[in-house]
């Protein structure tokens, strides 16, 4: 089984393409929708957080405040790093437990902070999604509705494209341009699709 690992900033087009491998009938597994499942029903985790970021972090259902909670990490290097250090190594867990289950010839993972996290190495291919800086601020003040200062503090802590490029040039790479219409990048996704199935 090869294990392939989809990559990219904010709104570069990660999730058009997860979308379309998931119409295909491909495992995707998301490392969100992972951390997501963990604050919102993993016992131990939310406890874990909760010493550290106060009972206050908890919803009434049990789970964890996400917005309140990224609040209060956003502008806090320390406090991200702890709360890193106690989702990060439950994440990956789950990760290797959901591919190790998979019985088919592919599996892809999407892992937004790849090269952040120096996980490069986990992977037996990588598809980096590489748009400009200009392309991003526009998807996320149209489409998710953003304010230019939210927009800002998050690329400022996300690496660019070229950081990105780098640090995971060392590893097998395919890499995607979305800076161009829906269509372009649809053609894009299927062309490299074919390529990776047909191997």
């Amino acid at each position: 089984m090869r294990k392939i690992a989809i990559t990219g900033g904010i709104a570069s087009g990660k999730s058009k393409l997860t979308n379309f491998l998931k119409s295909k009938g491909e495992v995707v597994i998301d490392l969100d929708e992972i951390s997501h499942t963990l604050t919102d029903s993993d016992e131990d985790t939310i406890n874990e957080i909760s010493k550290i970021f106060g009972d206050d972090i908890k919803k009434q259902s049990g789970g964890i405040d996400r917005k309140l909670l990224a609040s209060k990490v956003f502008s806090n290097s320390e406090k991200k790093q702890q709360l890193e250090e106690i989702l990060h190594p439950r994440i990956r867990q789950v990760m290797m437990n959901e591919i190790g289950s998979v019985k088919k010839d592919n599996v892809f993972v999407e892992v937004q902070l790849l090269a952040e996290k120096n996980m490069g190495s986990l992977f037996d291919h990588i598809i980096i999604i590489s748009a400009s800086k200009d392309q991003q601020i526009n998807r996320l003040k149209t489409i998710r509705m953003m304010d230019s200062n939210l927009i800002n503090q998050i690329l400022d802590l996300q690496l660019t494209d070229e950081e990105r490029k780098s640090k995971l040039s060392i590893y097998s790479n395919d890499i995607l341009e979305n800076n161009g219409s829906e269509d372009a990048f649809q053609e894009k996704i299927e062309s490299l699709y074919k390529k990776l199935v047909d191997q």
